[in-house]
């Protein structure tokens, strides 16, 4: 008889992969194994990292590469062009002689997305952002048989990937000011998430979100630490709140969690012309039933 754990991920196995059509609960399992992915990799730049959901035996690996490029400014608006690439592996944190999942034996999704937005400026300080990005996903196995429970795993799973589509709508409020030289910051941020099989405008248009998060960030960016010449470092420090709703909360069995982290920028005014400044940032994610970190690279584009 197969663990708990084993039990939830059965289920989460036979959701990805079912040959006739889903009920309602594996849809919702699988939906939001998709949303999940998407909810925990939501860093700027290219970022990898890894969560422990205690509270189901389940430990997901991410890998997620962002994008975002601002157009220029014109008055109070500016358009803006978005896209991700994202990699995730789930398995089980303790495996056992009974259990499906195991490090080698995962589930693994890839994710690719693109979309755009508009950005208005209500003064200096106070900005608003709305955006829809399109988000490709495909989700498989992959099994190293080393018994008789593997070789049927890879025969019935072989090649075999489920393909879907998320709509993701997007909103965000920001404040930001300027204290004895130190940039203190204050954003509100609401991601939904609409998981279809297949891309159709009809779909879109009766958007129905499964999970969505509520983020609430402050954070506050140093003066100049250091200068090399025209360059110069500055450090910020931030804390997020995240609030879960819809199918994703019920899948963790967890209601909000925590990131507190940390940024270094190197900021380069001169060259090259297609950044504005690198960074590299580390951040902690904590909550009752999830632990885990994300460590990431990446550049501001000029704009």
């Amino acid at each position: 008889m197969f663990s708990r754990k084993a039990a939830i991920l059965s289920l989460l196995v036979l959701s990805l992969f079912a040959r006739e059509p889903l009920q309602k609960m594996e849809e919702e399992v699988f939906k939001a194994n998709i949303n999940t992915l998407l909810v925990f990799t939501s860093q700027d730049g290219l970022n990898t990292g890894r969560y422990h959901f205690n509270s189901i035996g389940m430990t997901m690996d991410v890998m997620h590469l962002p994008f975002l490029y601002h157009l220029p400014t014109h008055g109070s608006y500016n358009y803006f062009i978005l896209g991700n690439a994202g990699y995730s592996r789930v398995y089980l944190i303790e495996p056992n002689d009974e259990s499906l999942l195991t490090h080698d034996n995962h589930v693994q999704t890839y994710t690719a997305g693109l979309g755009g937005g508009i950005r208005y400026f209500y003064n200096l300080h106070l900005s608003f952002l709305g955006g829809v990005e399109i988000i490709y996903s495909r989700a498989g196995i992959s099994v190293k048989p080393k018994d008789p429970l593997g070789d049927a795993l890879e025969d019935l799973f072989n090649a075999n990937y489920n393909d879907n589509v998320t709509y993701k709508l997007m909103a965000r409020m920001k404040y930001e000011n300027r204290y004895k030289r130190y940039r203190p910051y204050c954003v509100l941020d609401l991601d939904a998430f609409d998981t279809k099989s297949s891309f159709t405008f009809k779909s879109l248009s009766q958007f129905k979100s499964q999970s969505s998060v509520l983020t609430l960030s402050t954070g506050i960016e140093s003066p100049s630490l250091q200068n090399f010449g025209k360059n110069y470092l500055t450090l910020e420090g931030y804390y997020h709140y995240n609030r879960l709703f819809g199918t994703i909360k019920d899948i963790v069995k967890f209601n909000d969690y925590n990131n507190v982290g940390a940024v270094l920028y190197y900021y380069t005014p001169g060259t090259p012309d297609f950044a504005s400044r690198f960074f590299f940032e580390v951040n902690s994610v904590f909550s009752y039933g999830l632990e885990g970190y994300n460590a990431g690279v990446g550049f501001s584009m000029n704009f």
